[in-house]
């Protein structure tokens, strides 16, 4: 994209909470977003073969009506990418020396 003679370098974020993270799809601004739902969800809407198509920016979009529902509810963050809580046993003050 050139910006006034000079070239602008343009990456493909998406704003997730306080960071921005990389993704693997390039974004379009044709593409429905929801307020509600994943960062990373997008609809297309323009599909000659169906109703609308899926679309994660991260490259795995939802297969199922459980993981689009999924995708639906998780506002602020991808949940395929929801780190595991840690099985850490908790610390007493035993172990506190």
């Amino acid at each position: 994209m050139f910006h006034r003679g000079r070239r602008l370098n343009i990456s493909r974020t998406v704003a997730d909470g306080p960071a921005e993270q990389e993704t693997v799809i390039r974004d379009n601004i044709n593409w429905r977003r929801h307020r509600l739902a994943c960062p990373f969800y997008r609809e297309d809407w323009k599909v000659e073969d169906g109703l609308y198509r899926c679309i994660c920016l991260m490259g795995t979009p939802p297969e199922t009506r459980e993981e689009q529902d999924r995708c639906m509810k998780a506002r602020t963050h991808c949940w395929r990418r929801k780190k595991a809580p840690s099985k850490a046993p908790p610390r007493t003050g035993a172990d506190i020396a």
